[in-house]
């Protein structure tokens, strides 16, 4: 049995995708937001840590996509939230 194996969080998934649409790699990523490390971005992405609060802000600031959707939420990058 392996006991590393961790789910990839909505948040990953999103700030992959954000990596993609963009057209930009990590480190780029990093430098939009002020200068985290390629390393910590890659953690995020594999789900071993969460960016803290005041990252999620700035990602969203910085790539102008809403909390909720970066949080899966709603799939309308804008902010639109999903009936439920």
């Amino acid at each position: 049995m392996n006991y590393n194996w961790k789910p990839v969080g909505i948040i990953g998934q999103r700030i992959q995708q954000l990596i993609t649409d963009e057209g930009i790699n990590q480190s780029e990523m990093g430098r939009r937001l002020g200068g985290v490390r390629p390393s910590v971005i890659s953690y995020w992405i594999n789900g071993d840590r969460e960016p803290r609060s005041a990252t999620i802000i700035r990602i969203c600031e910085e790539f102008d996509v809403s909390a909720d959707w970066l949080l899966g939420l709603t799939d309308d990058k804008k902010g639109e939230r999903r009936e439920r």
